[in-house]
């Protein structure tokens, strides 16, 4: 008798609107070409406005500085908070 273990294995390919510097994210998809999530960004580099996952839209909320920290759903609600790191210099 034999015995064998399987892992089946998910990626996500992430989508962007060009190459090099100024490419947003638009799509991320699964390994049979399935949309998982849609970007809006706006005219800047890499500033998201909203996303489109499951049919539901959340919204990215900046702070002062323009990093994304939270995300709001479309009745204004916090639905997550991005944490915050500090980085060394």
């Amino acid at each position: 008798m034999t015995s064998g273990w399987c892992v089946l294995y998910r990626s996500t390919n992430y989508l962007y609107d060009g190459m090099g510097i100024g490419a947003n994210l638009i799509e991320e998809v699964d390994n049979s070409g399935n949309v998982l999530a849609r970007y809006t960004q706006s005219t800047g580099i890499d500033q998201p406005l909203a996303e489109l996952r499951s049919g539901a839209t959340s919204y990215f909320q900046p702070d002062g500085l323009g990093s994304i920290t939270s995300l709001s759903t479309s009745a204004g609600a916090l639905a997550n908070r991005i944490p915050m790191t500090p980085t060394a210099s």
